[in-house]
């Protein structure tokens, strides 16, 4: 399709300055049109609606005073990913801990790759204490040495994310 519009405006052109030398007659001006660039991405888990995402920071806000949030779409940037198989993330919260993200029962996984990447994340939030064995076990997907992981002694209070869908760009 660039290729197509760029052959039709050189030809554009050409036509428009042939006709120019040739005569003193006005020349119409022509008008190109351009296709918007739209950003690439790798679609993982159900499809949704991704036009209108919030910022982690009104995700927060929200869930100050809320336990859960469903049908969420989200516009953060990658921060972690497990790196055992890719099966769960943490998005920069600048106003706090990183949000840690599932991927609904392991319905999908990731590339272990991603960090930095910006993510529009659909599913459901929630507060969720966290076991100190679960911390352990997410310390160790990481990549964290055994004395982090030995330092992880209590359960921990947090919103997290359930991610149904992913748009990772």
């Amino acid at each position: 399709m660039k290729k197509t519009i760029l052959a039709f405006a050189m030809a554009t052109a050409l036509v428009v300055s042939l006709q120019s030398c040739g005569s003193n007659e006005a020349t119409e001006e022509t008008t190109e049109t351009v296709e918007e660039a739209t950003p690439e991405f790798t679609a993982y888990g159900d499809e949704f609606d991704a036009s209108t995402p919030i910022s982690i920071a009104d995700f927060t806000t929200s869930m100050q005073e809320k336990e859960s949030m469903e049908g969420l779409v989200i516009e953060a940037n990658i921060s972690e990913v497990c790196q055992e198989e890719g099966c769960w993330m943490r998005v920069k919260n600048e106003g706090g801990d990183d949000i840690f993200v599932t991927f609904n029962d392991h319905q999908f996984v990731i590339p272990k790759d991603l960090m930095n990447n910006r993510v529009i994340i659909y599913g459901t939030g929630m507060k969720k204490t966290v076991s100190v064995a679960d911390l352990q076990h997410y310390a160790a997907d990481a990549g964290a040495t055994a004395k982090e992981i030995a330092a992880i002694t209590e359960p921990k209070d947090e919103i997290q994310i359930n991610a149904t869908g992913l748009l990772v760009y």
